[in-house]
């Protein structure tokens, strides 16, 4: 039986480069220090090997959805935008655009993108098709 979505993403497989952007979150993570107290508990064991009602590793998270690098949807800051249940599979694979500023951030580990950076992109991507 074939997939139409797992032949798809063969196909990007093949086609692209696909590069892992995820980050570990753990209790140690940056969040924004307005989210209230105990709103964040990751990792927390409920239950470990060797107990005896359950034989297994079983762990709670809790966190906002704008915690870390945001895990949330346009309704979070824009009144009736739409929100997770409007998403589907297809629109989770988009084209990905590096801008490097590693020499920047070298000379400046302050250093923000800017829009200009993103313009002299665009000016090397015309010379270097």
């Amino acid at each position: 039986m074939s997939y139409k979505l797992w032949d798809f993403f063969k196909e990007v497989q093949t086609r692209y480069e696909l590069v892992d952007l995820t980050h570990l979150l753990d209790n140690d993570s940056p969040y924004w220090s307005g989210i209230p107290e105990g709103s964040v508990e990751l990792g927390k064991v409920c239950f470990d090997w060797g107990n005896p009602m359950l034989e297994c590793l079983v762990q709670t998270f809790k966190f906002p959805g704008q915690f870390g690098t945001h895990i949330d949807f346009p309704g979070h800051f824009v009144k009736d935008a739409p929100l997770s249940d409007s998403y589907d599979v297809k629109s989770m694979i988009y084209p990905l655009c590096v801008v490097d500023i590693s020499a920047k951030v070298a000379n400046d580990v302050h250093y923000a993108a800017t829009a200009d950076d993103n313009q002299s992109l665009r000016k090397n991507l015309r010379r270097n098709p």
